[in-house]
């Protein structure tokens, strides 16, 4: 009976630990938000008791701080905003959070231009919901060129949504590069293939010219 019990007991704790606990929180400083991000436990406060030790340690140059995201919540604090945190979406599988957040800062980027102080990479969005403009990019690589080439999405963007609908543990780029047919790497390999191909020609006519006579 006792063992009974005992299963019973690590059911439930197995249970327990399989409930979605990701979210999505939002860090505003001064009524304007600053930071959307995905987060798990404390992850919420992390960046504020962070930016907080930073600008205790840290001389009164910042430049040096990365990313930027982290060196302005350290300038705010030290201007006397004030900053404040709450959660937007609760109860995620990581999936759904991170899901959720690309959503929403891509959302802000497009409408909200230069609001937020993510690290934003347009090489990995769709360039169709980006906006006319953007003047703040933490890196210029980051910012495509404009204007916009409308109607169609970046590479990186349409290999980031393949990798997310392919199979678990499969990777569409190594498959891609199964299905195509390699170059044979010695002279005999190469003259094999020249030479299976010759033929395959050869049958090809062969079977033009019956169709022909027929």
């Amino acid at each position: 009976m006792g063992l009974i019990g005992e299963q019973s007991r690590g059911a439930g704790t197995a249970t327990a630990k399989a409930r979605p606990e990701a979210y999505v929180y939002a860090v505003v400083v001064d009524g304007v938000i600053r930071y959307i991000g995905k987060g798990r436990k404390d992850r919420l406060e992390a960046h504020v008791i962070d930016a907080k030790r930073t600008a205790k340690r840290c001389g009164a140059d910042t430049a040096h701080l990365y990313p930027r995201w982290h060196r302005r919540l350290v300038d705010a604090l030290r201007a006397g905003c004030t900053v404040t945190t709450y959660k937007i979406k609760c109860d995620m599988t990581d999936k759904e959070a991170y899901q959720l957040e690309g959503k929403l800062i891509a959302k802000y980027h497009r409408f909200k231009t230069d609001q937020l102080w993510n690290t934003i990479d347009e090489r990995f969005l769709d360039r169709r919901f980006l906006p006319a403009d953007w003047h703040d990019p933490e890196n210029p690589l980051y910012k495509l060129a404009r204007p916009l080439s409308v109607g169609t999405a970046s590479p990186r963007f349409q290999l980031d949504r393949r990798l997310q609908a392919a199979p678990d543990g499969e990777d569409p780029r190594r498959t891609a590069r199964r299905g195509r047919a390699r170059r044979p790497s010695s002279k005999a390999g190469r003259a094999m293939a020249v030479l299976a191909s010759q033929r395959t020609s050869n049958r090809s006519r062969k079977r033009l010219a019956l169709w022909q006579h027929i």
